[in-house]
């Protein structure tokens, strides 16, 4: 459990703190997924994914260097509530995506967003074991939200040629 042991060992947070700080984590990004995706239904969920991406990595440099305990715990709040409202926004692409395979798609993509829940704190654990760096463990994860940036910029014609077709 990286998110406790983290505050525990850095902000000396008894044990129960930390762990409230980590479920309330969790219900965030889990409970919020369902207003990314009613703002996919609103908005252009191309552009939702740039904004959702850049404050993921955003956020994740401000973990990176925080040493300031409400300077942490905001910027890993902003991480859940990006995650969530992504996790939303996908849902909205796939049925652009794979208009055939629908079904098939969404259940790839959760479990897709399962490993992902579960792999960066693994990877994120590893480098911190290696280096004895939390910092650089945090900066892998900036990492990882500049690669999915530059994956949607990338394609950006072919998601905008999606979304105009569909109207979305």
């Amino acid at each position: 459990m990286l998110l406790p042991s983290y505050l525990v060992s850095n902000f000396a947070l008894p044990k129960v703190e930390a762990g409230f700080i980590t479920g309330v984590f969790i219900v965030i990004a889990t409970l919020i997924r369902p207003i990314g995706g009613l703002l996919a239904d609103k908005f252009n969920p191309y552009f939702l994914l740039i904004l959702v991406f850049s404050l993921l990595g955003i956020a994740s440099v401000v973990v990176a260097v925080a040493s300031q305990f409400i300077v942490f715990v905001v910027a890993i709040m902003v991480i859940s509530l990006c995650s969530g409202i992504g996790n939303g926004v996908v849902f909205k692409l796939v049925p652009l995506l794979a208009k055939e395979q629908i079904g098939t798609a969404n259940g790839i993509v959760a479990a897709t967003g399962s490993f992902g829940g579960f792999f960066p704190p693994l990877i994120i654990a590893f480098i911190v074991s290696m280096f004895n760096s939390h910092s650089l463990g945090f900066a892998f994860f900036t990492v990882l939200a500049l690669v999915c940036l530059s994956i949607i910029i990338v394609n950006y014609k072919r998601f905008q040629t999606l979304i105009v077709e569909e109207g979305a």
